[in-house]
């Protein structure tokens, strides 16, 4: 019997040290993906907070480059040739979507040289 219950406690250490070292691995391998997903989290986050950001100042933005093509657009005079004031001209009301026919016509011939 000693032989046998020998050999039974020398199984049960190995499968204990088994156990352990699995147990191990595991540990390393969750703490492994913690640091994956935490480092996938921070990505996705600082990417919502930039569309965040993004989207919060868009109407803003939108709103402030048609003013400002407007305002750009009473102020537009002739001053070199007649073919870049007409560039410059269809670029700027290229900016302002809501600019009637009417309205357009007004100002390219107000802004040019008489």
């Amino acid at each position: 019997m000693g032989v046998m219950a020998s050999n039974n406690e020398e199984m049960q250490d190995n499968v204990k040290g088994t156990i352990n070292q699995l147990g191990g691995d595991l540990r390393k391998e969750i703490c492994s993906l913690q640091e994956l997903l935490l480092g996938e989290v921070n990505k996705l986050q600082e990417q919502l907070q930039g569309d965040f950001t993004y989207e919060l100042k868009r109407p803003f933005y939108l709103k402030n480059t048609l003013m400002e093509a407007n305002i750009h657009l009473q102020k537009h005079h002739q001053m070199r040739t007649i073919d870049d004031y007409v560039k410059e001209f269809t670029t700027l009301t290229l900016e302002i979507p809501s600019l009637s026919n009417d309205d357009a016509f007004f100002y390219f011939f107000d802004g040019l040289k008489g």
